[in-house]
């Protein structure tokens, strides 16, 4: 659902781009994974070069960290050892599969008509205690 100007930019910026974020994970996180039992298994939408799912793992969780560009897949490989993998949010078909999902500055990436539906769809990742 993101338009393909915008997946060519991050392609093409993958290394410049997650080398300038790679220091130090999103300030927001540790407040989530805080919120989350020990081991939860967390979806990230949107990993980038990887550095908040690399602490999702160092905090002990699993994570299953996606992107919806190779390069950014391949940096988060590369800088973390993340076993990363290529999907775009329509791309999702678990249901009930993780306790969280992280989707930290990737869904503004998604145009306004397609927002409820994906919103709606990723509700169903989530298991329901």
């Amino acid at each position: 659902m993101s338009d393909p100007a915008t997946l060519g930019w991050y392609e093409a910026n993958a290394a410049r781009y997650s080398d300038s974020f790679r220091h130090s994970h999103s300030r927001h996180l540790d407040d989530f994974l805080d919120r989350l039992p020990p081991g939860a298994n967390i979806l990230e939408l949107g990993c980038g070069g990887g550095r908040d799912s690399a602490r999702m793992a160092a905090r002990g969780f699993t994570v299953d960290p996606t992107d919806a560009t190779p390069g950014m897949v391949a940096k988060a490989r590369e800088n973390f050892g993340l076993p990363a993998r290529v999907m775009r949010f329509e791309e999702l078909h678990a249901i009930e599969v993780y306790d969280a999902v992280w989707a930290h500055a990737c869904l503004l990436h998604v145009a306004r008509v397609d927002l409820p539906s994906i919103l709606a769809w990723h509700a169903l990742t989530v298991q329901c205690p």
